[in-house]
């Protein structure tokens, strides 16, 4: 039962986390990053504009994962590599 209850608490962090955080960067990422600066600056040049776009998704991916892990830490729920 008491692992039930670990993975339940651990559950419920990680989808709340995903509830709002991951809808916040992406709005960031989507709404302000490439639709207001990289559609502009690149507008002419779309292979670029692509990649720059990979990069700056793959990179919000890295720091949401960090930052769920980071969550998950802080409140105790996922221990530290011994």
């Amino acid at each position: 039962a008491g692992a039930a209850l670990g993975l339940a608490k651990i559950s419920t962090v990680i989808g709340a986390y995903l509830a709002v955080s991951s809808n916040i960067r992406y709005q960031l990422v989507a709404g302000v990053i490439e639709q207001r600066f990289l559609d502009v600056v690149f507008a002419q040049y779309m292979p670029v504009r692509t990649a720059a776009s990979a990069l700056v998704r793959t990179g919000n991916t890295y720091v949401g994962s960090y930052l769920m892990v980071l969550l998950l830490r802080v409140l105790g729920l996922q221990k530290m590599a011994d």
